[in-house]
């Protein structure tokens, strides 16, 4: 799809006249629509949750989410321009680190209150949910943080292939190794899975973070393979 840009968009580059270029007004476009599809999955996430939304909704502002990919492109550009490094492009890791960050601090998805009375406690969710009132507390919370699971879910399906339908690559056997240690505290790795993903929402809502800081923790995840990459996201860290 294509957009209107932001008018002080001059970093970005013309790949008529530069067939090696990177920063294209097509790659602007690409990380758009990439981000404004997990913002909109997330919403009728929780929208299937609750069977309604009255009282409350989201609002996802498109001049907010723009900013956000202009802001990733010139701080991950002034990385690519630097002459104290050897970087062509950027990394996977760099890239999902820096759109997730400026998500972050923009939040182009807003949470609307239509009555100054709303108490999202008495929002009726479904019976799975409400039946269990720490997963309901869980969900509320999500529902107030919902940039913070934006930016998870993005950064952490920029770079891992979650597709549940797929063979994990550590599967029975291998998580049967793993308890022998004794040291394993999860009865599964998708729990484990489930965690790192809770616990990196938690850093984002209440922790000081930067784009570098993500970017090590994408990379900090890969240090035990049970995703997926969705691509050879290490092979461009031999030039850094």
């Amino acid at each position: 799809m294509k957009h209107v840009l932001p008018t002080n968009l001059l970093v970005l580059e013309d790949s008529a006249t530069n067939p090696d270029a990177f920063f294209t007004e097509e790659l602007f476009n690409e990380w758009y629509d990439n981000l404004y599809e997990c913002a909109i999955a997330t919403v009728d996430e929780f929208k299937n949750l609750l069977g309604h939304m009255e009282g409350i909704n989201y609002q996802l502002n498109p001049t907010l989410l723009k900013e956000v990919v202009y802001d990733a492109i010139v701080g991950l550009k002034k990385i690519s321009d630097s002459g104290h490094n050897n970087i062509s492009k950027p990394s996977p890791f760099k890239i999902a680190a820096h759109l997730g960050y400026w998500f972050l601090v923009h939040k182009p998805v807003l949470f609307l209150y239509f009555d100054s009375q709303t108490d999202l406690k008495d929002l009726r969710f479904t019976d799975e949910i409400e039946t269990d009132e720490d997963l309901k507390t869980f969900t509320i919370w999500e529902m107030k943080h919902i940039n913070e699971v934006v930016a998870t879910t993005f950064m952490v399906g920029y770079i891992f292939d979650l597709d549940k339908e797929k063979q994990p690559i550590c599967g029975a056997s291998q998580l049967s190794n793993v308890k022998k240690g004794k040291t394993f505290c999860f009865e599964t790795f998708e729990d484990m899975n489930e965690t790192i993903i809770d616990m990196l929402r938690y850093h984002l809502a209440y922790r000081i973070i930067s784009p570098e800081i993500l970017e090590h923790f994408l990379e900090g995840y890969t240090l035990h393979p049970i995703w997926a990459l969705t691509s050879r996201a290490w092979e461009l860290k031999d030039d850094e």
